[in-house]
């Protein structure tokens, strides 16, 4: 027997050892057998989890599409994995640097589906995808037969027979790897004209355990011979040549002036093998590829305000508007675009209208739509030019800086400005601040909204409670009143010291903060509370990313360091947006505003508790949820990619969990929230607290007398009967991923009748794509898929005989999280 074949047999007993083995964690494989089209031959191909790739330790082989004949030998054989630079610690410069060698063939990434191409002794020929081939009935469209075909077209226009060209393959021992590009069969990101489709050979590889692929020059020798579309490559010998270029390249997200998803570079290891990695371009493609999501989510009938947009995000509120009308106008087109039709033609209608390429609007906004970066996050509505701008001015301070002087000085030198002040709105506040201001703007340029907003919660709230109660009605620009610029912690003593010295001076002249009627001492505590709790302006990142415009004030122990903020509020204000500024006002007006400012006082008094009084201490060790915690969060995981190794029905569900575990955004605990204290029915979360749970709360709150609960978990004491979870099936959008579940046998007092759980969906949320999605969106996930069937959400199902899909009473606890 020859090595090659030896070598090919015990490679099959490995993946047969593996698929056999259900106690297997790692390294896992899934079988599944295909008839070849118009014969009776069966072959296997062998699926990896993305996951395992780059570990060398764990798979039996690295190849990605791997197909074997009769368990004795290779026929099809992918590239090993390869990743781009950066993914893994073996991709970083430094290291390829060190580890590789030239020459480098810069090959271009083409943008269409993998296409394996190679022959049987009888000269059958076999064309698979990545994981299939042949006949098959549970997709809507099969890659393999439309490989197939495009191969036999190209054939037949060269006057190949394809038995030949099969036996061809086979006598060399060769899978032919090539791109099939075609919009007319499935669109993708990047565009490919009638002209321009067909399968792109980009390797030919040996059918053999160890990656082995010929050279760039023998590949494109064989394209010409048997009609395929040639890849273009260039050589380059000096890896930092060819990081330059890449460098250069990334830029325009283009090659020779054609939109490209990047380059798969080809080259040597020190140890004399095949070695691959790629370099893919961010822009335009990502933007590209964010417009088509976007797109198919509205499509699908998700609210606009819903829509989560993490980039370019004043591009994509263009593009949203301009393609409302014609999705709205045309029906066809929506079923279409699902199906991946119309995609690039829609896209280009948009960046024809706008007058740029792709590449340009992707950096443009960058550059020069900052100032506009507020409005495309706060409203995903179309915006017409006769939009009405309005602004916002929000100062981000503590106590005793000087912000109501300020706020009343500039509002008697504008009249058509107004001042909205939090302390003036009785509790309980929610959102009349916002809707106060709103009112206000209606006969106002401008508002100043007079509260510390000095974390980067209240900050995000203002933002957000504008975007709800907005609506589109104005543009609105956000002004900042960054008192203190420099780091807080540097400077907290003398902030300590100079805002404490004005509060003590002003005595009961303020709203809420009367140094007069409570005496210095709880007054200290009040503001040692604002003064520890005081997050910095941060510019780099969102909520503070948002603001059109920061000015940084001055701050020191004199009597006109406000006088001079006053100053340069208005001639930074009127550089920035002199459409409300039109004129800076004479000196005496300045000083005179300020002066009158001096002497007000409030006439509204609203209660402010110091944060360390009883009641108030007392009101945050109240529990916020309840729920059913899984004791080894390791049972989930296991469960999870069980059953993913056996299903190979949704490839969404997959690449998703890949995407959170690779990020680190699989959760390290999980539970299901039966009641939470917010819910609309509160009577459930109340028989928690006052009936089922009381006695183990009260013993809690006794145990931890004085201390800070806030953010602990605690174990209850066990329900009346023992209870099981259920798993149904996993689920995901995209952004999240999820377990449906039922909760079975759950007793916890005498009425079988009341209800135990608020959720009408019990599930345990999985992970989140980033911090922006938020866990308990989970059951918005599990409504659209179940009552909605939303297209733009997908599940695998738990097989009900399955017994994976229970997760036992000894494996579970009841928690309170406070």
């Amino acid at each position: 027997m020859c090595r090659e074949c030896s070598d090919d047999i015990e490679l099959i007993k490995q993946l047969n050892s593996n698929y056999h083995d259900k106690t297997l964690k790692r390294g896992k494989v899934r079988k599944n057998t295909f008839q070849i089209l118009n014969t009776n031959i069966k072959i296997d191909s062998w699926k990896f989890n993305e996951w395992d790739y780059g570990k060398s330790e764990t798979l039996v082989s690295q190849a990605r599409g791997l197909f074997t004949l009769n368990d004795e030998k290779i026929i099809i054989r992918g590239y090993d994995k390869f990743f781009n630079v950066d993914e893994l610690p073996i991709t970083r410069w430094q290291n390829l640097v060190e580890s590789t060698r030239g020459p480098y063939y810069l090959t271009l990434k083409e943008n269409g589906c993998i296409i394996f191409i190679s022959g049987l002794e009888d000269g059958t020929i076999v064309v698979c995808s990545k994981h299939s081939t042949g006949e098959r009935d549970d997709v809507n469209r099969n890659h393999a037969l439309y490989g197939q075909k495009m191969l036999e077209n190209q054939l037949n226009s060269k006057n190949i027979d394809i038995k030949n060209f099969a036996k061809y393959l086979y006598e060399n021992n060769l899978t032919a790897v090539a791109e099939l590009c075609d919009d007319e069969f499935e669109e993708h990101v990047l565009e490919y004209s009638k002209k321009r489709s067909g399968l792109y050979l980009h390797g030919l590889n040996m059918n053999q355990v160890n990656f082995m692929t010929l050279s760039m020059e023998k590949v494109h020798e064989f394209s010409k011979m048997f009609g395929f579309k040639e890849i273009e490559f260039t050589v380059i010998d000096d890896i930092n040549h060819l990081q330059q270029i890449l460098t250069d390249c990334s830029k325009t997200g283009t090659y020779d002036g054609r939109e490209a998803e990047g380059f798969v570079i080809r080259c040597k290891n020190l140890q004399d093998e095949d070695f691959f990695f790629k370099y893919k371009f961010e822009e335009p493609y990502l933007m590209y590829r964010s417009w088509r999501e976007v797109t198919k989510e509205i499509i699908s009938g998700k609210p606009i305000e819903e829509l989560k947009i993490s980039k370019h995000k004043y591009q994509t509120l263009k593009y949203i508007a301009f393609i409302m009308p014609i999705l709205s106008s045309n029906p066809d087109l929506k079923e279409k675009y699902l199906n991946n039709h119309g995609i690039i033609d829609l896209r280009n209608q948009f960046l024809n209208h706008y007058g740029k390429k792709g590449f340009e609007v992707a950096n443009y906004e960058d550059k020069d739509f900052d100032m506009e970066l507020a409005l495309s996050s706060l409203n995903l509505t179309s915006v017409s030019q006769n939009t009405i701008t309005k602004y916002i001015i929000v100062p981000v301070a503590t106590i005793g800086c000087g912000k109501t002087t300020i706020a009343i000085s500039l509002t008697k030198l504008f009249p058509h400005w107004s001042h909205i002040q939090n302390d003036n709105i009785p509790n309980p506040v929610k959102d009349k601040f916002i809707r106060g201001a709103l009112e206000l703007l209606e006969n106002s340029d401008c508002c100043i909204m007079d509260r510390n907003n000095h974390q980067f919660r209240e900050r995000k709230q203002i933002f957000e409670d504008f975007n709800k109660l907005n609506k589109g009605k104005y543009n609105l620009k956000f002004i900042c009143l960054n008192f203190f610029p420099e780091d807080k912690d540097k400077i907290k003593s003398k902030l300590w010291e100079i805002t404490y010295k004005r509060v003590s001076a002003r005595g009961n002249n303020h709203q809420s903060i009367k140094a007069g009627e409570k005496g210095m001492n709880d007054v200290a505590n009040i503001m040692k509370g604002f003064i520890g709790r005081f997050q910095n302006v941060d510019p780099t990142r969102q909520p503070d990313s948002l603001f059109n415009l920061i000015i940084d004030m001055e701050w020191d122990e004199t009597e006109n360091t406000n006088l001079k903020n006053l100053y340069k509020i208005i001639t930074q204000i009127k550089q920035s947006f002199p459409e409300i500024i039109p004129e800076i006002p004479s000196d005496e007006a300045i000083h005179n505003s300020f002066q009158d400012a001096l002497s007000y006082e409030p006439n509204f008094s609203k209660i402010v508790k110091s944060s360390s009084s009883k009641s108030n201490r007392n009101k945050k060790q109240q529990p916020i949820y309840f729920s059913i915690g899984i004791k080894n969060p390791d049972l989930i995981i296991s469960k999870i990619e069980n059953l993913l190794s056996h299903n190979t029905s949704n490839e969404d569900i997959v690449n998703l969990y890949q995407l959170l575990k690779e990020t680190d955004r699989i959760q390290k605990e999980f539970h299901v929230t039966l009641t939470h204290r917010n819910d609309k029915n509160v009577n459930i979360f109340n028989d928690y607290v006052e009936n089922y749970f009381l006695k183990d709360i009260n013993e809690i709150l006794k145990a931890n007398e004085g201390g800070n609960l806030r953010g602990r978990t605690f174990k209850l004491t066990k329900p009346l009967t023992p209870f099981t979870l259920i798993l149904k099936k996993l689920c995901g959008d995209g952004k999240l991923l999820c377990i449906e579940c039922d909760i079975n046998q759950l007793k916890l007092g005498d009425d079988e009748n009341k209800k135990l759980w608020m959720n009408k969906y019990n599930h345990i949320t999985v992970g989140t794509l980033n911090n922006g999605v938020a866990p308990f969106l989970s059951n918005r996930v599990l409504r659209n898929l179940n009552d909605f069937h939303d297209k733009s959400c997908f599940s695998i199902d738990w097989n009900e005989l399955d017994s994976e899909r229970i997760i036992n009473f000894e494996d579970l606890e009841l928690l309170v999280n406070f």
